[in-house]
């Protein structure tokens, strides 16, 4: 016996094949412009020190991690033998797009312009469950000091 498709059934067919196509190229066109990788800043400016200090971690980069920190931090991170920078690089390194860092305030002391707080908010993604990904956000305020003319992270809870 032959299957036989009359008209609509194949109109049907085209419709379901043509938003099937479309599917796939949203999603591969979508995925694509999403993953834009984010540059250090530059500028010597307070929020500076912190954000390039958690893009280096999330990057892999320690070296790049250690030179946003002043000496006094580097010096009270070696009296300890747990390595909390290498640790946040193997906690975090890589998986850029399920960690975001947001700079959301600066505060520089108006009596001691050498110095200030930079609140920032650490925003998690996790692969969710049956009802969609879970997020959640850590906020923080993280010191930092001039440093040599250079603005650097002052606080040894950057990488708790």
């Amino acid at each position: 016996m032959r299957l036989h498709f009359d008209r609509f059934t194949w109109i049907v067919v085209a419709i379901v094949l043509l938003l099937v196509v479309g599917a796939v190229l949203t999603v591969n066109l979508t995925n694509r412009s999403a993953e834009q990788p984010a540059a250090y800043m530059e500028e010597n400016i307070p929020e500076a020190p912190v954000f390039n200090a958690m893009l280096a971690i999330q990057n892999g980069d320690v070296a790049r991690a250690r030179a946003e920190l002043t000496q006094k931090v580097l010096d009270e991170y070696k009296k300890d033998p747990f390595d909390r920078i290498a640790s946040s690089v193997s906690t975090y390194g890589g998986n850029a797009p399920s960690r975001r860092v947001r700079v959301l305030e600066v505060n520089v002391d108006e009596s001691d312009p050498e110095s200030g707080y930079v609140t920032i908010a650490e925003d998690y993604l996790s692969g969710g469950d049956l009802f969609g990904p879970s997020t959640w956000s850590n906020q923080r305020a993280i010191r930092v000091a001039v440093e040599e003319g250079e603005w650097k992270v002052d606080d040894l809870s950057l990488f708790n």
